[in-house]
């Protein structure tokens, strides 16, 4: 029954995955086609905005279903009541607060970044969207919780497909009846997040009926200890703002607006790559949560181990194919821009992939901090990664002609650098195991990528490319051997018999 349900979970994400992305393919072409390559870059850099704004919120939010789960499962249930009240309440209040500074900044904003005079207003719009679509979308987030304690993460994967789907259509009736403008990308958001919202909250009501938001349950000592682990997760996503989040911004003051938005594209679908890897991996976080909580450690270890192979197995593909036929794709997709705009936007993608190709692997890993609360040595350690990044990319831009280069490729080799040696050995030593315990499988991993590139790089350089039909089908049959190749690898005997007889049983029920 666990395995079934992983599974569905699994599959659910992937269906959700493909959804989200082949809407981020149209829309982001057709901006860059009927609205101008100099205003796509807003969009991403509204949304790294929203990502500092989160740097508070994350306090109050990031620990909750960890705690909820670990009550519930415990019987605890006036607890996991209380915590959920306690969070309710406080995201409603955080979201009236930040509005008032949301809108003074958002009619300064020509004041504070540079925009091209005849797209202010369209820009403008666009934030004021994407920034109540985040409020909304925050006040609803604690009803995630109760997919997360049943461990029905692929009814979520559901609402979110049809959420996707719903933003898709608005976007398709907004464009083709309607003069283009950037800001419709803001209002879809908002129509999905108002569906999003109202069907987690139905759901929910199914799932955990025992957990509902009352104001007497509120409770100051539950959102203290909440904010006080929190906290640290706070400072972590600053770290990350630090890491990534200003790379627009930077690009937009001291580079330009044409640059800032081919890096935007350039991320476009790495990004999406990366939140597919991190989906896959939150699939397990559940489980893991619930047999950390009845303190089997022995088989949280393996379950973290099986996590990591199968993130491993599932997102190094999808990389390692956008790495080398990268150069292709992007010629076919924005076809309106030049062979040397082209060709930035691939170098771009390939410095924002490199510390995915490890990511792909250790993502799991990063669940072992959440579920023992131990966070404090992880955020001290992007702390001084992110510092660090911002004195060089900035000493780049001001000493090297490197400019866009620098400020993607300085974020990238820091965060390889990390996830390749600071967590694992982390995530050991928390769990009191050896060192080298979780290298076995990163090493496989990088085997793993290495083959494939090869592999790839003999396909690409073997046929040629030329339309969509010849890239589909040539990256499909690429993509096939190339999961062969990965279940091979990766696997152990065992595990390889295991999945195995899983499947036959499956074809034969």
């Amino acid at each position: 029954m666990k395995n079934n349900r992983m599974l569905i979970n699994i599959i659910a994400q992937i269906i959700s995955f493909s959804v989200n992305i082949g809407i981020s393919f149209f829309l982001t072409s057709f901006i860059i086609e009927h609205i101008g390559k100099n205003i796509f870059g807003f969009w991403g850099l509204a949304n790294n905005f929203i990502s500092y704004i989160t740097v508070f919120t994350i306090a109050i939010n990031s620990m909750v279903s960890r705690f909820i789960s670990i009550h519930f499962h415990q019987d605890k249930i006036d607890s996991a009541n209380k915590y959920f009240s306690t969070v309710a309440i406080s995201n409603i209040v955080v979201s009236l607060t930040l509005t008032f500074p949301t809108l003074f900044l958002i009619f300064y904003l020509d004041k504070i970044i540079n925009i091209p005079k005849n797209f202010i207003f369209d820009v403008k719009l666009l934030w004021l969207f994407l920034f109540f679509n985040f409020f909304i979308n925050l006040i609803g987030s604690i009803y995630d919780v109760g997919t997360f304690v049943r461990n029905r993460l692929d009814l979520s994967a559901w609402i979110s497909i049809n959420s996707n789907l719903i933003r898709g259509l608005s976007l398709l009736i907004l464009f083709y009846f309607f003069a283009p403008n950037l800001w419709y990308v803001g209002l879809s958001f908002l129509f999905c997040t108002f569906y999003l919202v109202i069907a987690k909250f139905r759901i929910m009501k199914k799932l955990t009926p025992e957990i509902k938001i009352n104001r007497k349950n509120f409770n100051w000592n539950y959102l203290k200890e909440l904010v006080v682990i929190g906290s640290w997760n706070s400072i972590n996503q600053l770290n990350q703002v630090f890491i990534n989040g200003l790379n627009l911004l930077i690009t937009n003051l001291f580079i330009g607006t044409t640059q800032m938005s081919l890096l935007s594209v350039a991320i476009t679908i790495p990004m999406q790559i990366q939140n597919f890897v991190q989906i896959i991996a939150s699939t397990f976080t559940p489980n893991l949560t619930a047999i950390y909580a009845n303190g089997h450690l022995t088989q949280f270890i393996r379950e973290v181990i099986t996590s990591m192979k199968i993130t491993t197995f599932i997102g190094s593909v999808p990389i390692v194919g956008l790495v080398v036929f990268g150069n292709d794709f992007f010629a076919l997709w924005l076809p309106t821009l030049s062979v040397d705009e082209i060709n930035i936007i691939q170098i771009l993608s390939i410095l924002t992939l490199l510390p995915m190709l490890i990511n792909t692997i250790v993502n799991p890993l990063f669940n072992v901090n959440t579920i023992t609360a131990k966070v404090k040595i992880p955020v001290i350690t992007n702390c001084i990664i992110g510092i660090l990044n911002i004195i060089l990319v900035y000493i780049f831009i001001k000493y090297t002609d490197l400019g866009v280069y620098a400020v993607a490729g300085v974020s990238a080799i820091l965060s390889l650098a990390r996830m390749l040696f600071f967590v694992p050995i982390y995530s050991s030593i928390i769990l009191k195991v050896k060192c080298f315990s979780f290298y076995k499988v990163i090493l496989r991993g990088i085997f793993s990528l290495i083959i494939l590139t090869f592999l790839f790089n003999i396909v690409n350089g073997a046929l040629y490319i030329e339309s969509w039909m010849s890239l589909i089908v040539i990256c499909i049959l690429s993509a096939i051997f190339g999961y062969i190749l990965n279940f091979l690898i990766i696997f152990n005997k065992e595990e390889k018999s295991k999945i195995y007889n899983f499947l036959k049983r499956k074809f034969n029920t």
